[in-house]
C-alpha cells in the first residue's frame, strides 16, 4: 500500500513497484488508508508523514491499536520530518525514505523488507 497525499508521487511509487509486479492499492491520506488496510491485508505500507486529514504519525499510532495491523512492516517517507520513535504497539517502521527520493533505492528498500518479511520455506 503507497500512502502519500501528493497524486504524482503516489502514482509513480505505484506504477514502478506494478512494473516490477508488485499488487498495489493507495490512499491519499491516512484516514483512508485506516480504512482499506483491513480488507487490503497489504505486506507493506509505504507512508507519508505530512498528509491532511490524518497524518502519517497518526496512521502509525491507530495501526498499532489492531495487532494484524501493527504487524505490518512500514516505510516512511518525507521531505520535512523523520520519524524514530513512534507509540509502543505501533507498527515497526522499517526504512526512512527521505523526499525526494531516487526510484532505484526506493524500489531496492522495498525488495529488502519484502524479502525480510516473507514467511521461510519449512520444507
Amino acid at each position: 500500500m503507497v500512502v502519500d497525499d501528493e497524486p504524482d508521487i503516489r502514482d509513480i511509487v505505484a506504477a514502478v513497484l506494478e512494473d516490477e509486479g508488485y499488487s498495489v492499492v493507495v490512499a491519499s491520506n491516512g484516514q483512508q488508508a485506516l480504512e482499506m488496510l483491513p480488507a487490503e491485508r497489504p505486506d507493506l505500507v509505504v507512508l507519508d508523514v505530512m498528509m491532511p486529514r490524518m497524518d502519517g504519525r497518526e496512521l502509525l499510532r491507530r495501526m498499532g491499536e489492531h495487532p494484524e495491523l501493527a504487524r505490518l512492516p512500514v516505510i516512511v517517507m518525507s521531505a520535512a520530518a523523520r520519524v524514530d520513535r513512534v507509540d509502543s504497539g505501533a507498527p515497526k517502521i522499517a526504512a526512512f525514505v527521505a523526499k525526494p527520493f531516487d526510484l532505484e533505492f526506493m524500489l531496492g528498500t522495498i525488495e529488502q523488507i519484502v524479502k525480510r518479511e516473507a514467511p521461510h520455506d519449512t520444507r
